[in-house]
């Protein structure tokens, strides 16, 4: 029998025992890091939240903050998204086109051409050469607006927003993600940098959304003086209500995104119809409209579970069946942890849907007079039930919101408004 010697404890052999479990754990750290795309995220955010990019931005002094841009320019460049909005294609029968990117792009030039100037308008991913000299650059954050602004460092540039700060929305984004226990889908995650690059060459940013937007950008050091916050616009004229369309015996409710996912408040709606559903279940519907790519699976399991929803996927603006799901629904679920200003609600309530939105997504509405607004970062689901069962059982006051809410479209997000505003702020 071989017997084992038993090794004698020093303080050399403590020392490889403690190192030897730091480098195991370590290493567990970084296996976690390059797996799991949640952890990378983080430390991406720490990073650029404590940069010395934000501490430059903030030394910058605006003395043009009341100077209009483009009354003094002769020569602009546009850099917009093709794919939605293209001056030498535009038809409203194209897929997208009637998208809020597609509208804002749209009004943008034709304001520029109804004052007679040159216009260059290109897509934010094409390469381009010799374009030639600008006098004012108004774009979306993109790599081509970089490269523009370096080649036109005498042009007046302006950055058009259309979401939260990037940190901002990477930080609400990674909570959110780690408070459901799901892992972010790179199509959630728009990297930081961009905008932190963008910004520095910007004279000006033209913001669309509400306050709540706007103080993302204060949060994380942009100066006031640069934000010019305006609202959005929707063709409230082709979006009417019409109850005959409305459900008998039920009251249809609508959840609308781009992308269904974690952002959009996907999650958020899946708890809340939970909570619903105890003692409403047989009043209420649920139609859902987006895409599904990110969490199809979760989605499926979801609409199994309950008989009162349906799925439609990707549901284009242009399409009647959109239009239809709106002025049939009475009332809409928006409740993203970030956005700009959310366009599909607008046409919702254009519809005389009843907004159920979370502060987060931009539109400005009045709590209790015009929908239900909740409070940012203050979602809870069994409270929001309360008070959508509370406004079900009263028909009269559903009346009444419902045309608070179209009233409010109307007079604060029609497009005449929004190019007013537009030319006050550029």
């Amino acid at each position: 029998m071989r017997v084992t010697k038993k090794s004698e404890i020093t303080p050399s052999l403590v020392a490889k025992k403690v190192v030897g479990r730091l480098k195991r754990y370590t290493s567990k750290i970084w296996r976690k890091v390059f797996s799991e795309r949640i952890y990378g995220y983080i430390l991406i955010y720490l990073f650029y939240n404590n940069s010395k990019i934000l501490w430059r931005e903030k030394k910058r002094i605006y003395e043009n903050d009341k100077i209009n841009f483009l009354d003094s320019a002769n020569r602009i460049l546009i850099i917009f998204s093709k794919r939605h909005f293209d001056p030498l294609a535009d038809s409203k029968h194209r897929p997208l086109s009637a998208s809020s990117v597609a509208n804002w792009a749209r009004n943008i030039y034709q304001l520029c051409k109804e004052r007679n100037k040159e216009i260059v308008y290109i897509d934010q991913h094409e390469d381009y050469q010799n374009l030639g000299k600008f006098d004012l650059i108004i774009s979306i954050v993109c790599r081509n607006f970089i490269k523009y602004a370096k080649d036109n460092q005498q042009a007046k540039k302006v950055l058009f927003l259309v979401n939260s700060h990037p940190l901002y929305r990477l930080a609400a984004t990674i909570k959110q993600a780690v408070y459901y226990r799901k892992k972010l889908p790179y199509s959630e995650f728009i990297s930081p940098i961009l905008f932190l690059k963008s910004n520095l060459m910007a004279d000006k940013h033209i913001l669309v959304g509400n306050q709540f937007v706007k103080n993302s950008y204060l949060k994380y050091g942009i100066p006031e003086k640069k934000i010019k916050l305006i609202n959005g616009g929707t063709n409230w004229e082709n979006l009417v209500p019409k109850r005959e369309l409305y459900p008998f015996g039920k009251i249809r409710i609508c959840y609308v995104a781009s992308d269904m996912g974690i952002r959009k408040g996907l999650f958020r709606v899946m708890e809340l119809w939970e909570q619903l559903n105890q003692s409403y279940n047989n009043k209420i519907e649920l139609f859902m409209l987006g895409g599904t790519s990110s969490f199809s699976k979760e989605i499926k399991k979801f609409t199994e579970k309950y008989n009162n929803v349906k799925c439609w996927g990707w549901v284009d603006s242009t399409d009647i069946i959109y239009k239809t799901i709106l002025q049939s629904s009475q009332i809409m679920l928006n409740l993203p942890v970030e956005e700009g200003q959310v366009g599909c609600g607008l046409e919702g309530m254009a519809c005389g849907c009843i907004p159920v939105f979370t502060e987060e997504t931009g539109i400005p509405i009045i709590d209790s007079m015009q929908g239900i607004l909740i409070k940012a970062g203050s979602f809870d689901a069994g409270m929001v039930a309360q008070n959508m069962i509370k406004l079900m059982n009263n028909q009269q006051l559903m009346e009444t919101m419902s045309l608070a809410a179209r009233e409010y479209i109307v007079q604060n997000h029609n497009w005449e408004s929004f190019r007013n505003n537009l030319i006050g702020s550029l």
